[in-house]
């Protein structure tokens, strides 16, 4: 044993509990998109009994939003969130009594654009959430665009951007890909809202603080409350072991599992996040659960 935890009298008991929880969340369909194969693999990564509490903690702690999760947090964002941002807004007056079938049709002023950088790939997180609120929600696809079609929609007529994504983190990747649009946007006088369908109040508050003219709200909202080494007390749930050892012997397995040079062991940041989708997995997320320089991980990441 390395010597970094003190193991509870019940850490068997627990440690199987928690793996059969998991495996009924994967049988039951609620963790749909997670290959109970590859997540028993996973856990075999963890040799010895202190490592595999520490693995057992780390899925304890796991949220995964399914298929199913996404679709409604994608209606969340389109009932409720994008009415809230626009309340005052005297245009959208007339729409409101048909909204969200607005969105339905190729003729309105507005435009969905996935958040997607100038290298971004066709398989990056951006297009595929474009892609659900095609498939799943029945907008129309006409009106969502790429983010080098904004000059050409303002031109044609568009009053309203709406920026898609599934995960804001930090604020760091979507500021790079506001600030190549931003000139454009303010010399217009366009309406920009953001609606990642999760953030973290870091880059809430980041991205905000930056582009005081665009509306940002999200299905649900993340804090340092559930980076998995946050307590208010510094100690983890069994009240016998620290947050911080914890923290040491998850970097221990990393550096052997990840390697010496892996830049972001706990997460872009260090967000130490344990926080996915069945389509994608944050990279302020726990790399152990996705990288792909780990033979046995189970998440996945785009």
């Amino acid at each position: 044993m390395s010597g970094y935890l003190e193991l509870p009298n019940s850490v068997e008991l627990y440690i199987d509990k928690i793996k059969k929880r998991c495996d009924s969340l994967i049988r039951s369909q609620i963790w749909n998109g997670i290959d109970r194969n590859k997540l028993n693999r996973w856990l075999s990564s963890f040799k010895n009994p202190e490592e595999r509490y520490l693995a057992a903690f780390i899925l304890d702690n796991l949220t995964f939003r399914s298929e199913s999760q996404t679709k409604a947090m994608i209606f969340q964002i389109i009932l409720r969130k994008i009415p809230q941002l626009l309340q005052e807004e005297e245009y959208f007056s007339k729409y409101r009594d048909k909204w969200p079938e607005t969105l339905t049709k190729s003729g309105t002023p507005i435009r969905l654009v996935p958040v997607l950088r100038k290298n971004d790939g066709p398989y990056k997180s951006g297009q595929i959430v474009s892609r659900e609120y095609i498939t799943q929600v029945g907008v129309n696809k006409r009106i969502i665009i790429s983010p080098d079609q904004i000059d050409k929609s303002i031109k044609d007529g568009a009053k309203l951007f709406i920026f898609i994504d599934d995960f804001l983190g930090t604020g760091n990747q979507f500021s790079e890909f506001y600030e190549e649009n931003q000139k454009i946007i303010e010399v217009n006088n366009i309406t920009t809202l953001y609606v990642p369908l999760a953030a973290h109040e870091y880059g809430v508050e980041k991205v905000k603080s930056k582009f005081p003219n665009l509306r940002l709200a999200a299905s649900e909202i993340l804090s340092e409350n559930n980076g998995l080494f946050f307590s208010d007390n510094g100690m983890l749930p069994d009240n016998i072991n620290t947050c911080d050892a914890a923290k040491a012997l998850y970097l221990s397995i990393s550096q052997s599992l990840l390697g010496t040079g892996f830049s972001m062991p706990l997460g872009y940041e260090d967000l130490s996040l344990t926080y996915g989708f069945n389509h994608a997995t944050p990279n302020a997320t726990l790399p152990l659960l996705w990288s792909d320089k780990i033979e046995n991980h189970f998440l996945t990441r785009c």
